[in-house]
């Protein structure tokens, strides 16, 4: 049997644009499509932030040489090379 059911309210829609308000912020113009969406399925479906433990993805993150200046550095590597 299937059902068919239709929201009682728009909560749901709601909290998932005010969401996408503060992720897509002026600071955060040059996110990517798919980074935005990581970040609101963490906001929307994941733990609380204060149970969030990023010390093991920030370390397996820096060991894999993603950080920040990784990029700019690449490129000019390039550039001198």
């Amino acid at each position: 049997m299937i059902l068919n059911t239709v929201p009682i309210s728009s909560i749901d829609c709601e909290r998932g644009f005010s969401t996408m308000n503060v992720v897509c912020s002026d600071l955060r113009n040059t996110l990517t499509v798919q980074h935005i969406s990581n970040l609101m399925f963490m906001s929307l479906v994941g733990p609380p932030v204060s149970k969030l433990k990023p010390k093991f993805y920030v370390e397996r993150c820096l060991l894999a040489h993603r950080h920040a200046d990784y990029k700019k550095r690449e490129r000019q590597l390039r550039v001198m090379v």
